[in-house]
């Protein structure tokens, strides 16, 4: 076939191209056995490039840390080429600043607890073993009272009362600004006397509009002085 196979992964176990700063490339390593001895094959390195996870290459970097306090790529780069020089593929890998960074992070995060701690004190500690623990003691909810009171349910078969409103006034054509009800000259015309029953006339004989206004027992009424008093 013309086509053939690279001699490197495209995909899967490490990258295509290491920095050979922080990494020595050639064979495996012959203390390398099993998956370390397949990965350094794979990367066509000496040594795998590994993650940071022994207590020495942790002890490593927090030692960085305390050293440089506000690190830089170019102290990260030297502390790369440093994981390169020591390693012996058992407790010491190849590391590439890609994998320092996080942890740097971390480091600094445990570092802002502790001084937030020891700002604190006491009172620290028995916040963190209480969000620890499984149970919370906390007091009870304190229930808000309704402001409004509840009304007693009627019953299904319950007649509702319905307040009976006035219509609305219309204002006739006439007088469209008109805002209420204004009685006609007819209808005042067919009222009783303000006298009834002792007047049984109508306004437009007697004119009784009102009790000074008859002319039976109004002021200048025929029968004025007859006229029965408010306990008659």
């Amino acid at each position: 076939s013309e086509f053939k196979w690279l001699d490197f992964p495209a995909v899967g176990v490490g990258q295509l191209h290491f920095d050979e700063r922080f990494v020595t490339t050639g064979p495996p390593a012959d203390n390398l056995k099993g998956d370390l001895k397949w990965g350094a094959e794979r990367m066509g390195l000496k040594y795998p490039v590994l993650p940071p996870c022994s207590r020495r290459e942790l002890g490593m970097i927090q030692g960085f840390c305390r050293e440089n306090p506000g690190q830089k790529t170019k102290d990260i780069e030297e502390l790369c080429m440093k994981f390169k020089r020591n390693a012996n593929g058992v407790d010491i890998f190849p590391k590439i600043p890609s994998q320092i960074k996080p942890f740097i992070k971390k480091w600094k995060l445990n570092q802002e607890a502790k001084v937030l701690q020891l700002q604190l004190g006491k009172s620290y500690t028995d916040l963190y073993n209480k969000m620890r623990s499984k149970t919370v003691d906390l007091p009870a909810p304190v229930q808000k009272s309704s402001k409004k009171p509840k009304q007693p349910k009627q019953p299904s078969n319950a007649v509702t009362t319905l307040s009976v409103m006035d219509p609305p006034h219309v204002p006739p054509p006439s007088a469209p600004g008109q805002r209420q009800y204004v009685e006609s000259s007819s209808e005042k015309l067919n009222k009783r006397c303000a006298w009834y029953p002792a007047c049984n006339e109508c306004v437009s004989v007697c004119g009784g509009l009102s009790k000074t206004l008859c002319n039976v027992f109004g002021t200048n009424g025929s029968q004025c002085m007859n006229a029965p008093t408010d306990a008659e």
